[in-house]
């Protein structure tokens, strides 16, 4: 059972921050939030490794396995950047709802690569959350939106970074520091980038369009942080949950538990964000929820 109560926080965790980055989003441009958010999502997993230093110094005297974590650690940041690209201008429900592709290939990674286990009521599972997930990304045309196209690469992304991750977990590396060493690396390359960004003629273009409510704002500065710091450390108290699913042999499940989270984010979002939804879309959210409800019971 404790699996099942890992997967129903990593969910919870994921859940917050992917609402709150959406507040968040309003304050930043996409190239600062995703190092931020990286950096700071780091923060827990640093908290859980400090009582045990010498575990992640074993794991930084490791070069090979640095250079693995290095080449994973461009996927994340990648995920982040072209996620928040789509979240600045989209709604959250939509944004997050493509995150389904995410579990989709971790769990045919899980079957044919790391050889997981899929019950057959499992696999009716994620076949109802698959088609709930489609419906709550198209339109009423069943036509996906074409600016949704950089958090469909984003999620390829982030898978690709969680298959590099799943393989240096089955080879009994330190899953805390190996995650915590990689959103370091990742932050390292943000910064790099965004100060690479910042010197270009785009950006110095992009600063003259700002709106008021960017951290620019000096009024909003402090509310932009409190809200981009709570989003970045659920999303890292959720990375450290799903590792350790991951490294527990739990990778398929975990995965199908989590395709609930866009039809959470799509009731919390018609209620609060007032995002509007179609008859279609509808449908989606109700056999989602009641797939995850099945789930757990």
């Amino acid at each position: 059972m404790n699996f099942i109560l890992f997967s129903v926080f990593t969910t919870i965790s994921y859940f917050i921050s992917s609402i709150i980055y959406k507040y968040a989003s309003a304050y930043f441009d996409y190239h600062k939030i995703s190092a931020l958010a990286i950096g700071l999502g780091a923060i827990p997993m640093l908290l859980v490794l400090l009582p045990n230093p010498a575990v992640l110094f074993a794991t930084l005297s490791n070069y090979k396995l640095d250079f693995a974590i290095g080449i994973s650690s461009i996927f994340l940041l990648l995920g982040y950047v072209l996620n928040f690209k789509t979240l600045k201008t989209e709604q959250v429900t939509n944004t997050f709802a493509l995150a389904q592709i995410q579990p989709a290939m971790l769990i045919a990674f899980g079957i044919f690569v790391i050889h997981e286990q899929l019950s057959f009521i499992e696999m009716i599972a994620l076949l109802f959350l698959i088609t709930g997930t489609f419906l709550i990304i198209s339109n009423d045309k069943l036509e996906l939106n074409r600016k949704f196209i950089p958090t469909i690469f984003a999620n390829v992304s982030w898978s690709i970074y969680w298959f590099i991750i799943t393989f240096l977990l089955n080879a009994n590396f330190n899953s805390l520091s190996i995650i915590f060493i990689a959103r370091l690396l990742s932050f390292i390359f943000g910064i790099m980038f965004l100060l690479w960004f910042d010197t270009t003629k785009i950006w110095k273009n992009q600063k003259k369009k700002l709106k008021d409510g960017h951290i620019f704002n000096k009024e909003l500065s402090i509310a932009a942080v409190v809200l981009l710091v709570v989003s970045s450390f659920a999303d890292g108290i959720g990375n450290i949950f799903f590792t350790m699913l991951d490294y527990a042999k739990h990778l398929v499940f975990a995965s199908i538990f989590l395709s609930i989270l866009p039809a959470l984010i799509g009731i919390f979002a018609y209620i609060f964000f007032k995002d509007k939804f179609s008859k279609l879309q509808i449908l989606g959210l109700l056999i989602v929820v009641i797939t995850g409800v099945v789930l757990v019971f």
